[in-house]
């Protein structure tokens, strides 16, 4: 045989043993064999993708009923500013078993997000799902607004301080409308530390001036304990550099939960309940007193803010209705004893009179 042709012989065995399957490189099993279809075998039907319909206004205007399509007549009286109350507007918040299904399907409560975005612990809230949008199981919303109502009423009427938060842009308006109603606080832009690190987050902020702040001197009787280490090397009565103390609120409400993530961190650290609004995308386990609702639509916003705000300004009422009844007592109590005091010394002084 010639040499030649053998080299091209070995190199052609050698080419050969150094190929492989293309199927080992891939998969370690051995590759399955594809069943023949048949004339009588039917075609699957193929998944049609189809992108979010643009009619969403509509849809969900479907979802209404035609008797509760108007939801302003229902949002009159629950509505923030003060109106006329009539018979399809929403009862006062004095009457909280009222509520009922018309009113909160009225202002849309009832409507969460697509079924595409969900949490899973909200699945014990969810009701069902139409035209690929989770529908809320209204019967747990009303027995936790009307709890949530309870929990407002009974801060404020013990004096604690009430603080509304909407950081949301369309919301502000609602926010401070409900914060004015019941004389409580409200945050618009929420910054980070400003319940954990109150102090310091006032220091640096820009309206603080450190020359301006007076320490007062202390009441008698009203020392805490915890100040006399702290103000030790503070002298009463002059400039400070120490900033004041703010105090921790009692009860914060927030009406946009997936924006306000960090308030509502802050408040669990700082063991500060919370009332939330928390729609089917929302973890209601991080809140006190969740409040399963549609947080998107401003009509939901606006009817869960007005009725909280309007619990909240009857707890006032009620405090202020218990302290003029204290007060009248103990100016009572004073004037009884101012006459006695009067009585005694015109009595002794006629008696010495009588003695001379």
């Amino acid at each position: 045989m010639n040499p030649s042709h053998t080299c091209i012989l070995r190199r052609r065995l050698l080419s050969i043993l150094r190929q492989r399957p293309s199927f080992r490189r891939t998969k370690t099993t051995t590759p399955s064999i594809p069943s023949i279809r048949t004339r009588s075998t039917p075609k699957p039907a193929e998944i049609v993708f189809e992108p979010y319909p643009p009619d969403v206004k509509a849809r969900l205007e479907a979802l209404v009923p035609p008797s509760a399509s108007s939801y302003r007549n229902y949002l009159a009286q629950s509505t923030i500013p003060q109106a006329t109350q009539d018979d399809d507007a929403m009862p006062d918040s004095a009457t909280n078993t009222q509520i009922t299904m018309k009113h909160l399907i009225a202002a849309g409560l009832h409507l969460g997000h697509s079924v595409s975005s969900w949490h899973s612990n909200m699945l014990p809230y969810i009701y069902g799902s139409r035209h690929g949008i989770h529908i809320i199981n209204l019967e747990h919303t009303a027995a936790q607004l009307r709890r949530a109502m309870v929990v407002a009423r009974e801060v404020a009427a013990e004096g604690g301080k009430i603080l509304f938060v909407g950081t949301r842009k369309a919301i502000h308006k609602i926010t401070y409308d409900a914060a004015t109603l019941c004389s409580a606080f409200y945050v618009l832009h929420w910054i980070g530390g400003c319940i954990t690190n109150r102090e310091r987050v006032l220091r640096r902020s820009s309206g603080f001036d450190p020359d301006k702040v007076i320490q007062l001197a202390p009441v008698p009787g009203m020392e805490d304990a915890d100040d006399g280490a702290d103000d030790a090397g503070v002298v009463v009565g002059s400039a400070s550099k120490k900033p004041p103390k703010v105090p921790v609120p009692d009860l914060i409400i927030c009406l946009d939960y997936p924006n306000t993530f960090w308030a509502v961190h802050e408040a669990n650290l700082a063991h500060v309940p919370v009332i939330a609004i928390c729609d089917t995308d929302c973890d209601p386990t991080r809140v006190q007193y969740p409040i399963a609702a549609n947080d998107d639509a401003l009509t939901s916003v606006e009817f869960i803010a007005g009725v909280l705000a309007r619990a909240a300004s009857e707890g006032v009422a009620q405090r202020a209705k218990r302290l003029r009844k204290v007060f009248a007592a103990s100016a009572s109590s004073r004037n009884m004893s101012n006459r006695y005091t009067d009585g005694a010394s015109s009595g002794g002084r006629r008696s010495d009179a009588n003695r001379s």
